[in-house]
């Protein structure tokens, strides 16, 4: 599953120029507007995303949960660090303007390899993280007595494999950033068919999840309070589906020329860069407010009651 978005190798001033000129309306100030809207997702996002790592690295005691957790936010974490660079990296070169040349392309594939394979990895895990929880619903006695002890670490670890694979792919392979009428998108198209087809099948399995955890949740909430993990997983799912599934679609229109992005690719780029930023943002906020949903506690409390 790939993200697409255009962490281009372009320089961000000639991105800029391409989106003001057949457009007097945006301006620079609104640009740099944007950009620090992005740029303040991101820095809130890597708090989070920072302090849910401390948290689970070194203060809680571990399990199978956590360990995915664990690992969704240092997913999160590296979106938002890409994400955070190329977004500082527009402010300064339409400020400051003296910039080497040569930073246009060791800052945009930095930057979009951190972006693409903390993306990747988020979504996977996500998936995973949901699949796992319909499986200890389904089928409890394999949950507590034949789950292997590290089954999580290994599921992690494959995610991680297939997160960096596409990434690869798209940086490496796909290094065209227009669309399929672009001279060399043709070696994309194969990329994007792979990616794509993930894509479904993760939201597919998210979907499935979904439904799962919410009949799981209305026969719990017949008795007692369910879980407080099933909720945090159904939050997150929604921020998901509210989030990234607009951005995926509206890069693979660009993509393939339905929607013209040549005459505003920074308001492009912007539009998929927030939406993403915003669901690798709330990911740790939905831990701590669903922790403290009853009362005000602790913040290590918090999360720890969130894997109770």
């Amino acid at each position: 599953m790939s993200f697409n978005v255009s962490l281009s190798t372009e320089s961000p001033e000639s991105l800029y120029n391409a989106t003001v000129k057949p457009r007097p309306p945006i301006g620079k100030v609104t640009v740099i507007s944007v950009s620090f809207l992005t740029l303040f997702i991101c820095l809130l996002g890597l708090v989070g995303n920072g302090v849910i790592i401390w948290l689970l690295s070194f203060r809680i005691k571990r399990n199978q949960f956590t360990v995915y957790i664990l690992n969704l936010a240092v997913a999160d974490f590296l979106f938002l660090l890409g994400c955070g660079i190329y977004t500082m990296y527009i402010i300064c070169i339409l400020v400051v303007k003296n910039i080497p040349a040569t930073a246009d392309i060791y800052i945009g594939i930095l930057s979009e390899m951190l972006a693409k394979t903390g993306f990747n990895a988020s979504c996977y895990l996500l998936a995973g993280i949901s699949a796992e929880r319909c499986l200890s619903v389904l089928f409890p006695f394999y949950n507590s007595i034949l789950r292997p002890k590290h089954q999580a670490a290994i599921v992690a670890a494959c995610l991680w494999g297939l997160a960096t694979l596409t990434m690869a792919l798209e940086v490496f392979v796909c290094k065209d950033d227009g669309n399929y009428l672009s001279k060399g998108a043709e070696r994309c198209i194969p990329v994007i068919i792979f990616t794509s087809t993930v894509f479904v099948l993760v939201l597919l399995l998210m979907v499935f999840s979904s439904m799962i955890l919410l009949i799981k949740i209305q026969k719990t909430s017949k008795f007692c309070r369910p879980p407080r993990f099933y909720i945090v997983i159904l939050f997150t799912l929604l921020v998901f589906f509210v989030s990234i599934i607009p951005a995926r679609v509206l890069s693979l229109l660009i993509f393939f020329d339905v929607v013209r992005s040549k005459t505003l690719p920074l308001i492009f780029y912007f539009i998929i860069s927030i939406c993403t930023a915003i669901h690798c943002t709330a990911n740790p906020y939905i831990y701590i407010t669903v922790g403290r949903w009853s009362k005000r506690i602790p913040l290590k409390m918090a999360v720890e009651k969130m894997f109770q």
